[in-house]
């Protein structure tokens, strides 16, 4: 006879087999670097991998352009204006990322250490993320996690930093939910998760 207990365990256990073989957590970091008076501000960023780079127009024209970026790291360009305010790029490989603009030619650099910067939550049970990779759907299981509780937001971006789907769960967090994604195309994507004090960031591929 299997009883309540049997069957909790059986369920912590593929919860675990699960998240091992395909869920990567990493709390990273935002970087904003504001454009204004013919200058990137702060010009040079210590980063790490998983973080996201936000370019925050102030006044003028500019563009934030890759020059120089490690092996396959995406290249950039994008307007810096008053009608492109914010451009966000997420750093998916280590090396030192060299950009300009090209209006003005002044410069910037990103250095992306293999690591985020900031500490893995140790403690279990995690936020589970599955299938991985996926087809079409893809859900989230938040009621696992002790932090990612209350006012959360989930956004998803492509590997240009560009995003493609955002929900504000809020106080929902009770059930998992599936998210939509069949629109996007095939390739890597990274799943945000947020809540205004802490951010996870899962990579994920679509088939």
């Amino acid at each position: 006879m299997i009883t309540k207990s049997t069957l909790r365990n059986i369920k912590t256990l593929f919860f675990v087999i699960l998240f091992s073989a395909g869920v990567t957590e990493l709390f990273a970091t935002t970087h904003t670097i504001t454009v204004q008076n013919f200058s990137f501000s702060p010009d040079s960023i210590n980063a790490s991998v998983g973080d996201t780079i936000v370019w925050q127009w102030v006044n003028g024209i500019h563009t934030t352009t890759s020059t120089n970026i490690p092996s396959g790291a995406a290249t950039w360009n994008s307007s810096i204006t008053t009608a492109v305010q914010t451009f966000s790029y997420v750093l998916t490989v280590s090396g030192t990322y060299r950009y300009y603009c090209s209006v003005h030619n002044f410069t910037g650099v990103i250095i992306a250490s293999g690591t985020s910067s900031v500490e893995r939550v140790d403690a279990s049970p995690h936020i589970l993320i599955y299938p991985k990779p996926f087809t079409n759907r893809l859900t989230i299981d938040l009621n696992a996690s002790s932090v990612f509780t209350t006012n959360v937001t989930v956004e998803v971006y492509d590997i240009l930093g560009a995003r493609k789907y955002l929900r504000r769960l809020g106080d929902e967090v009770v059930e998992p939910f599936t998210m939509d994604l069949s629109d996007l195309a095939q390739g890597v994507y990274f799943v945000c998760v947020n809540n205004g004090i802490n951010k996870a960031t899962y990579k994920v591929t679509k088939l």
